[in-house]
């Protein structure tokens, strides 16, 4: 993890990022929605086949729960050790390669990988391997990674490139490590958040990381 990164977010989102780990999916899905994407009451319903007034409910749970956990910027920080940043630029590395046996073997096991507000997620490094392998649109130094933090945890906006040689986002990757290893990946597709985590909008050739190098 480059050295220096320090981007501070709104409070509101900070929290919900901290939230997922905690929440069930429909709570995660529904918090998400309402809280940080700002759909009404009656899209949410709508994405979710249930009724506006089970999704205020389900939102008051939400919310409840993560009061109780009390996660702000403030209470919830991770301390990366040297092992943990050297694992991480490895693992933005492989992605800018789309090497994936690199990628499955620096997550867990039993690595969980969701992508907020869908419920569904997958589980497993191999499983995810294969899914990053056949659905992720982008190939070999198509998709460069650059680091943010969400409430205190590493983060990465992947960018894919586009036809015209610039890079635009793609999703962004909250991770859970577990040790030298991410345990858990929660990918944002919704390239708002990229702004709203100090991410450039666009990416220029020139604009690369030094370790996006063609080799």
């Amino acid at each position: 993890m480059p050295e220096g990164v320090h981007v501070f977010i709104e409070h509101r989102l900070l929290a919900c990022v901290a939230a997922l780990q905690h929440l069930p999916a429909r709570q995660r899905a529904v918090l998400i929605l309402r809280d940080v994407l700002r759909w009404s009451a009656k899209e949410v319903a709508e994405a979710l086949e249930t009724t506006p007034a089970a999704v205020n409910s389900t939102l008051q749970r939400a919310h409840a729960q993560m009061e109780s956990i009390g996660a702000t910027e403030d209470t919830v920080e991770v301390d990366l050790d040297a092992r943990q940043k050297a694992m991480l630029d490895e693992y933005v590395n492989a992605f800018w390669h789309k090497d994936i046996d690199r990628i499955v073997k620096l997550l867990t096991v039993d690595a969980v990988w969701e992508m907020p507000p869908f419920v569904g997620w997958y589980r497993g490094n191999v499983n995810i391997g294969e899914l990053i392998d056949t659905q992720c649109p982008g190939g070999a130094h198509d998709m460069p990674m650059l680091p943010t933090m969400a409430n205190g945890q590493p983060a990465f906006g992947l960018y894919m490139a586009q036809p015209d040689g610039t890079y635009l986002p793609f999703h962004l990757q909250v991770l859970h490590l577990a040790g030298d290893r991410v345990a858990k990946v929660s990918a944002f597709f919704d390239d708002r958040l990229f702004a709203r985590f100090g991410l450039p909008i666009v990416l220029q050739p020139g604009d690369l990381p030094a370790s996006a190098v063609r080799r």
